[in-house]
């Protein structure tokens, strides 16, 4: 399906892949605006495009009126710290984006200290990728910093060249696992143990469980990443 196809069918769309359609700023721009009233669209992938810092732009300025998104997928596109900002300043009220995924840019550690920033108040997003965008000791610093006081965020995905602040990084976002967990299954005070399941007669093995190709490989921090979760539903 084309793209002036997929505009003007937005509204049937839950679920949006436009990955590797050689989309300009232009074109984001177009997508951005018909996206800012939109209420269907929850999962937007637009990697390896090139959308660049003013398509990064539009779509920070469609994150502050659109609630529905909530996952974005701009990795490999060309954008710089100047787009990282916009997004940044943006997320500091979006209140629908749980997962950013901002990987193979150039954001460097001005970029990455300024959402570390954003992160501070952002109590939504929970994974981010930032891998492969030259962020440096500085960068990682900030993120670690930030996570001291940030319970929310559960995954992060980037190369910190600072074995001893990885660890910190690492261990704040097992943390807010550990946090997370306890939030969906809260043990309250006087409730009875759960009784323990018989064993079935004729148990079958079942085998571990590893990531797919499609899902990342781990919560935390990782000097070689997996490959990301994409979705697909228009091509």
């Amino acid at each position: 399906m084309s793209f002036g196809a997929v505009l003007e069918n937005l509204a049937s769309y839950t679920e949006l892949d436009l990955r590797d359609r050689g989309l300009s700023a232009e074109d984001c721009q177009q997508l951005a605006r018909r996206l800012k009233n939109n209420e269907t669209v929850k999962i937007l992938d637009l990697s390896d495009n090139r959308l660049l810092d003013e398509g990064c732009k539009a779509l920070a300025d469609t994150l502050r009126s659109n609630t529905t998104l909530t996952s974005l997928d701009i990795r490999t596109n060309g954008v710089s710290v100047e787009g990282c900002k916009a997004l940044a300043d943006t997320l500091r009220t979006n209140s629908s984006l749980t997962n950013l995924r901002l990987g193979g840019n150039r954001v460097g550690d001005e970029g990455c200290k300024a959402l570390a920033d954003t992160l501070r108040t952002n109590n939504t997003l929970t994974s981010f990728a930032i891998a492969c965008n030259g962020v440096g000791v500085e960068g990682c610093k900030a993120l670690a910093d930030t996570l001291r006081t940030n319970n929310t965020l559960t995954s992060l995905l980037i190369y910190c060249p600072d074995t001893t602040v990885e660890r910190e990084i690492e261990q704040s976002l097992a943390r807010n696992r550990e946090a997370q967990k306890q939030r969906a299954n809260p043990v309250t005070c006087g409730s009875a143990p759960a009784k323990p399941q018989a064993a079935s007669q004729s148990p079958s093995r079942q085998p571990a469980s590893e990531p797919t190709p499609h899902q990342p490989a781990s919560h935390s921090t990782a000097r070689r990443p997996s490959p990301l979760a994409s979705h697909s539903t228009a091509r």
